[in-house]
């Protein structure tokens, strides 16, 4: 499978196979290669944020901030999408929040602070909507105070 991935870089199906085959083995170290061919192949919605996931984590752990940044960019835009097109959705809308603030985090890893600041507001804005959606759920109130802190740091820089 791994010959064929490297040889034929448009079989999406096998890209996929290994990526999530690694996954399950907890394979970190051949992951991020398959997981960027089966990126440069796929166009589907839900499987690409399905990918970037853990491409974003691979990569920042690896200390390419760039690339998880740039993961998480296109993975906050999926969920963002997804949450538009399902706003009773607590569940699409609480990946979108999630997503937009680890981009936050990882543009601030960047130094990009003109980039992280407006990300916490949004963050901020999207956790505490879904803090008044669900008032008698505590983490969305201490997510959406999180982000506003982190919001706030900038404004005082």
């Amino acid at each position: 499978y791994e010959q064929v991935s490297a040889l034929d870089a448009s079989d999406a199906n096998i890209h996929l196979y290994l990526a999530r085959r690694y996954q399950m083995a907890g394979d970190a170290a051949r992951q991020p290669d398959v997981i960027r061919r089966a990126l440069y192949v796929i166009s589907d919605p839900d499987t690409r944020a399905e990918l970037l996931a853990p491409y974003a984590d691979l990569m920042l752990k690896a200390g390419d901030v760039k690339a998880g940044g740039d993961a998480l960019e296109e993975l906050s835009r999926l969920h963002e999408t997804n949450a538009h097109l399902k706003p009773d959705d607590v569940g699409a809308r609480s990946a979108y929040a999630v997503s937009v603030a680890r981009l936050a985090q990882a543009r601030e890893m960047q130094g990009v602070f003109d980039q992280a600041a407006p990300l916490y507001q949004k963050a901020h804005r999207v956790f505490s909507d879904l803090s008044a959606m669900k008032p008698d759920h505590p983490g969305l109130r201490a997510l959406a105070d999180k982000a506003l802190q982190d919001a706030r740091r900038f404004q005082s820089a």
